[in-house]
Formats: structure tokens, C-alpha cells, sequence
């Protein structure tokens, strides 16, 4: 039993990491619940819900592509079915009242944020492995994980609320690891096709996550040996019709598809008044010590009273007792 522990011991380290972070986030859901923590929960959620009560897979809005907003709906339904063996409802009429702040029926929403933390407990071990395929023999890269750990947005968006981001950074590091694991594989199915699969639903989850195709196409240039060329072509027809499958009211419902988007694109080049500091190289170094607090490492290279953002928080005083 020892000898095939260490023949596989990178499989029982990655097997522990991901049973010991999604247990520390399982915590964190239930220890916050019936409490929703942000604002951009409840466009999600109610989208859900509404199409459980009327069958309606139209989102009627494309601010947010509908692939997270169809995996929140089949949480929901498995705890809608839950939530009646509690004996919290008997029927779809139960399901109205408040879902920002706090939510009427916790449980309901509880198995969408597991089903959205085991996904974000997996990015953690996929991009162990993508740093253990670049570096097959060195045992830092099993520090790789308690480093991610360490980030305190990465942890608060995988598990406080159910956002697009966590579904997309999903599809992004499982693509990535597809391509590091495969990139002596030159068949059209290993190379093009299910690489494009996994950058229309990165899409389909966030729509400005499209830069993931950049990867896809250094791969193919890089690696493959022939039909080049017919390859990286191959890449937008495919990655389009995984789009339309997986957001299938964007051509059914097209004009308030371009309409919502095109809303996002101007959202996103506008900015957020009273979020967004100056642009220009401030802002520009305001973000990179960010990223490097993120990890508990100090970097003061601009004046933060100039930039600092404003935090959003919630009215705890609206909020009934857990109780």
C-alpha cells in the first residue's frame, strides 16, 4: 500500500487538496447562508428561479451569458426538491419573496454554490497540474494551491456568491491544461475541435473571456505539424456554434442580444463612477499592488487615497437573524 502511495503520490496530494479546500468553502456557504453577500447574485438567481416557475429558458436579458444562469437553474431545482423533502415548500408558488440580502429558502440556494465551489475547488487542482506537466519533477509545484488559497478575492468570489467568474476562470484553466496535456496530439478532434468547445462555453459563461482563443491558436501554430492553417480557421466556426448551443436565445432572441451586449461593451469602456481611479500609469501600477496584496506582499507604488476604490458593502441591519 506505501510503494503505491508514492507511485501516485501527486494523485493523493491533488485528491487532498481538493477534498480540504472544497471543505473549507462548503463552510463558508453554509455558514453565511440564508445571507447573500453581493448585489450580482440576485440577477443570476432570479433568472433561475424564473425559469423553474414558468419553463421559460429565455433569459430575456444577455447582460450575463446564460450558461452559469443555466447551471444556478439545475442547482436550484435539485434544491427545490431538497427544500421539499425539508418540508420548506411544497410548490413552485413557494418560491417568491426576497433573494438580495438574504434568501426566503436557503436551501434552495445551496446546491447551486456547491456545484459552483466544487467547480472553483477543481481550479485549484487543474492549475496544479498545468504547473506540475511544465515542471514534471520539482515538489514546490504542490505549493501551488495554498498559494491560490492565499488570495483573498480568488476566495471570496469562489464562494461567497454565484458569479459568471468562476465558471469562466473554470472553462479557461481546463482549456489551458487540455492543451498542455495534449500539445503532441495533432488530430483535428484533440487540436481544434474540442479546444474550440472549451472556448465557446468559456464564452458562454463571460463574453470578454474570448481572448482564450489566443492560446488555442499559439498551440496549433506551435505544435502541429500539418494543415495549419485549416486548423486556426476551424476554431471560429466551432467555438461559435458551442456560443449558440450553450446561449441559444443569443440568435433566437437576437436583437436584445446585440442590444445587452453592446449595453456591456459601453459598460466596460465607461467604467464604474466612484469605482474607478484615473487612467493612466497610477492606475495602471494601483492594479499591479493589488494583485501583489492579494498574497500578503506590501507594495506601495502609488498614493492610494488617489486611487483606492470604493468597497461595496451590505445593510446588515436588513438582514433577518440566521436564527
Amino acid at each position: 500500500m506505501k510503494k503505491y502511495i508514492q507511485q501516485n503520490e501527486a494523485i493523493f496530494l491533488f485528491l487532498i487538496s481538493f477534498t480540504i479546500v472544497f471543505a473549507i468553502q462548503y463552510k463558508m456557504v453554509t455558514n453565511t447562508l440564508p445571507y447573500s453577500v453581493h448585489v450580482d447574485e440576485a440577477p443570476i438567481v432570479s433568472k433561475a428561479i424564473r425559469m423553474m416557475k414558468t419553463g421559460d429558458f429565455n433569459p430575456h436579458s444577455f447582460n450575463y451569458p446564460t450558461l452559469p444562469i443555466y447551471l444556478t437553474t439545475i442547482g436550484t431545482t435539485i434544491g427545490f426538491f431538497k427544500s421539499a423533502s425539508q418540508l420548506e415548500t411544497k410548490s413552485l408558488k413557494d418560491l417568491s419573496g426576497r433573494i438580495y440580502p438574504y434568501f426566503k429558502y436557503p436551501t434552495i440556494i445551496k446546491y447551486p454554490k456547491l456545484l459552483f465551489i466544487m467547480l472553483s475547488s477543481l481550479i485549484f487542482v487543474f492549475l496544479a497540474l498545468i504547473i506540475k506537466n511544465i515542471y514534471p519533477n520539482q515538489k514546490w509545484i504542490y505549493c501551488t494551491i495554498p498559494i491560490l488559497f492565499a488570495s483573498n478575492v480568488y476566495m471570496k468570489q469562489s464562494w461567497s456568491y454565484l458569479n459568471v467568474n468562476i465558471i469562466g476562470a473554470f472553462f479557461i484553466i481546463s482549456t489551458l491544461l487540455y492543451l498542455l496535456v495534449n500539445k503532441g496530439n495533432d488530430s483535428i478532434f484533440t487540436k481544434v475541435l474540442f479546444p474550440s468547445i472549451l472556448v465557446g462555453a468559456t464564452i458562454a459563461s463571460k463574453y470578454n473571456f474570448f481572448p482564450l482563443v489566443i492560446p488555442v491558436m499559439l498551440s496549433i501554430f506551435f505544435y502541429s505539424k500539418e494543415q495549419k492553417i485549416f486548423k486556426i480557421l476551424l476554431i471560429l466556426p466551432v467555438s461559435i456554434v458551442t456560443f449558440i448551443v450553450l446561449v441559444p436565445y443569443s440568435l433566437l432572441d437576437f436583437p436584445k442580444f446585440l442590444t445587452d451586449v453592446s449595453f456591456e461593451i459601453w459598460h466596460y469602456k465607461s467604467g464604474h463612477l466612484g469605482y474607478d481611479g484615473t487612467p493612466g500609469f497610477q492606475q495602471l501600477l494601483y492594479y499591479l499592488n493589488s494583485i501583489f496584496m492579494q498574497f500578503t506582499i506590501p507594495l506601495t507604488l502609488v498614493d492610494r487615497k488617489s486611487t483606492r476604490l470604493n468597497s461595496s458593502h451590505t445593510d446588515i441591519s436588513r438582514m433577518p437573524s440566521s436564527a
